[in-house]
């Protein structure tokens, strides 16, 4: 069979451009290397929107060919993270163009948009504008100003038999439907466009996506986060290596018993141990798990199911913070950051709270902090008012948080950026709902602030001081873990079910090493338990080795221990991941899920699995 020039692209295993995602779900009909798509059906909502999102560092540039006009057309900008599908667009409509602007019609019309015309849109993100041009003439209306630290796509949409062809530099021709006498190459010299970009901008290729936290040089997402398998032998003092780097934070579950989960970290010290599946307070097991080391972790067989018993297999998520605090010298020097310990908040460069934390570990690479801390309520029993104070964090952004009184057996409290100022329970199926799904006493978590956590404490339930119900503010001792999305490295999201075994895709700007997802919005099964996915347990698709955080069940179970999760499936894939399950665990129709991911690779390196 011969091919045309434009059927060669100059795709690379060191260079790939962007193209229409075609995990959407749609009645549209991709094709010539899914730079095409045509509505195949006349009701609207044949959506497909890119395979990357628009960098948030940087300027770039994208074209699209209308080669058939029908009915309405959309060229322009999804984001996932509003209700609005269309945040920014050129709407073709019945012969005329119009902008619009969160699905209102806007001004001026740019006339009729015929077959052949060219849009394109320049988007700065440095700078949080989007501007549109047709046929190399740019909108007058003024530029689009976009919103900080959110997910845009390039999209298409359209009814009846419309057909538009993209090109994000790969092939100035659109299949072969123009001539160019001449193209054009993006600022770095790579592509070619058929009309020139504007100054600076570049094509949205893999060679031009940023790397992973780009002011440190020559990390990669393994150096923060890392999951690690091992067959406890029974003996003592065992060195579990291969992390490397000195976890702050390990996450401990036994994968072939229906055993506790255990979480130990840095600032509390190795062995003080928590369990995300209880409310209890914290246990001494330092006999079990003895310390954090620089590649490591060393534990003993004391207590049969801990850390270290023969023949039971174990999986371990670790992560790095900022390092240990030092809690002994004279002066301590409680806050860590960054591999750094100072003295106080403020030689720590951390904005102060109404609560000053009495020790702290912070890595703002990696967007991750742990956090101790004593409630402000130190005066016997509650009142009925509810009062709130504020708790550094230390990051310049907070859309995770989890925080756990360790001094008594209160419930976890989770807060996350898409259901404040709701909480859930790690430990429970419950959803988010203004107070933990227990008893409507307890304190919560009100607002997730670029400094500061906000917390309140609950009313009081007459009870004596040592059992008062305050789960974020009494007069106890407190850990707290805080995230925020690191591009290339992590993501903190939501996404709606749909029943489906072709399940949603959610784009993650890399490839997972790490996803824990919950149905925030449905209480209705005791299946819809915290997920847990990895690519040590399993590494191919499709995955269904799935632990859950609130639950004691070996691996590979539904959420209530009832039957096999041989259904239970994900993908992790390049970009992010596609649920492929029809279980409420991961995927129940109309439901919300929240979720949590860490990177194996960013997709500028990434390849499918």
């Amino acid at each position: 069979m011969a091919f045309s020039a434009h059927d060669i692209v100059s795709d690379s295993p060191t260079n790939n451009f962007c193209t229409l995602n075609p995990l959407g779900i749609s009645t549209a009909t991709l094709s010539d290397g899914n730079l095409k798509a045509q509505q195949t059906n006349a009701a609207y909502g044949g959506v497909y929107f890119s395979t990357f999102s628009i960098p948030k560092i940087g300027k770039y540039y994208i074209e699209c060919l209308l080669v058939s006009v029908q009915g309405n057309q959309i060229f322009g900008l999804y984001n996932t993270d509003t209700t609005k599908r269309f945040i920014y667009d050129v709407y073709y409509s019945n012969g005329s163009g119009r902008y619009y602007t969160d699905g209102t019609a806007g001004t001026p019309s740019t006339g009729g948009l015929s077959s052949g015309t060219i849009i394109a849109i320049y988007i700065d993100s440095d700078s949080l504008t989007a501007n549109f041009f047709i046929n190399n003439n740019i909108l007058s209306s003024p530029s689009y100003s976009l919103t900080p630290d959110t997910d845009y796509f390039l999209t298409f949409n359209g009814n009846n038999s419309g057909v538009s062809i993209y090109n994000f530099g790969q092939d100035p021709t659109f299949a072969g439907n123009k001539s160019p006498t001449t193209t054009y190459t993006d600022a770095n010299g790579i592509g070619a466009f058929y009309y020139q970009p504007p100054t600076d901008a570049l094509a949205l290729c893999t060679a031009n996506l940023p790397d992973f936290t780009p002011t440190v040089t020559g990390d990669t997402p393994q150096d923060y986060f890392k999951t690690v398998l091992y067959t406890g032998d029974g003996s003592n003092n065992r060195n579990i290596t291969s992390v490397g780097f000195q976890p702050d934070f390990v996450w401990l579950k036994a994968r072939n018993q229906s055993y506790n989960h255990y979480i130990f970290d840095a600032v509390r010290g190795a062995g003080y141990v928590i369990l995300s599946n209880q409310n209890f307070d914290e246990e001494n097991l330092t006999a079990s798990f003895n310390s954090f080391d620089s590649d490591g972790f060393t534990v003993s067989q004391v207590v049969s199911e801990e850390a270290n018993q023969s023949n039971t297999t174990y999986v371990v998520w670790c992560m790095k913070a900022g390092g240990p605090p030092d809690l002994t010298s004279s002066p301590t020097k409680p806050f860590a950051k960054d591999g750094v310990q100072y003295e106080t908040l403020s030689a720590a460069n951390i904005t102060a709270g109404t609560i000053t934390p009495t020790a702290m570990s912070v890595n703002t690479d990696a967007g991750f902090s742990i956090v101790k801390y004593g409630g402000s309520n130190t005066t016997g029993l509650l009142s009925s008012s509810v009062s709130s104070a504020t708790i550094p964090h230390g990051l310049n952004d907070c859309e995770f948080c989890i925080i756990k009184n360790i001094r008594w057996s209160n419930t976890w409290v989770v807060s996350h950026r898409s259901i404040a100022p709701n909480v859930m329970a790690l430990q429970s199926t419950g959803e988010a709902d203004p107070t933990p799904p227990v008893d409507p006493t307890y304190g919560q978590i009100t607002t997730l602030g670029s400094n500061t956590v906000t917390i309140t404490r609950g009313t009081s339930r007459g009870d004596n001081v040592g059992e008062d119900h305050a789960e974020t503010n009494g007069q106890f001792e407190y850990i707290m873990y805080c995230w925020h999305s690191v591009e290339n490295y992590s993501k903190f999201g939501s996404y709606t079910g749909n029943g489906s075994a072709d399940g949603p895709f959610i784009y993650c700007g890399f490839r997972p090493a790490f996803v824990i997802c919950k149905c925030s919005s449905d209480t209705t099964t005791d299946n819809t338990s915290w997920a847990m996915f990895d690519n040590a347990r399993d590494s191919s698709n499709v995955m269904n080795k799935v632990l859950y955080a609130n639950s004691t069940i070996n691996e590979g179970y539904r959420g209530d221990g009832s039957t096999a999760a041989t259904d239970i499936y994900i993908d992790f894939l390049s970009n992010g991941f596609k649920v492929r399950s029809t279980k409420e665990e991961v995927n129940d129709a109309n439901e919300t899920y929240i979720f949590m991911a860490f990177a194996e690779q960013p997709f500028k390196f990434s390849n499918a699995r």
